[in-house]
């Protein structure tokens, strides 16, 4: 799965979105911002998946490298990798 956490952890800051008490969780604009703030950690996200593509495939086969770590939601996010759509 992706980082839920990270997500959440995201949203939690941007209190606008989620609580009604907040002064500003009526201001559109406000709250335009904030998930603006939500969606770069997605940007994130997605920007380490692609490192970690981009790492996995520059590893020629044979190399003796050592095992090669993937990234922990490779899985879930392979949907971004144009080849698999």
């Amino acid at each position: 799965m992706i980082d839920i956490d990270v997500l959440i952890n995201e949203v939690e800051k941007e209190e606008s979105l989620w609580n009604i008490n907040s002064k500003n969780y009526m201001d559109k604009h406000y709250k335009t911002k904030a998930w603006i703030n939500v969606a770069s950690a997605w940007k994130n996200i997605r920007d380490n998946f692609a490192r970690d593509i981009k790492q996995n495939n520059s590893t020629p086969s044979g190399s003796g490298a050592n095992s090669i770590r993937n990234y922990a939601y490779a899985d879930v996010l392979s949907f971004l990798q144009p080849d698999n759509r």
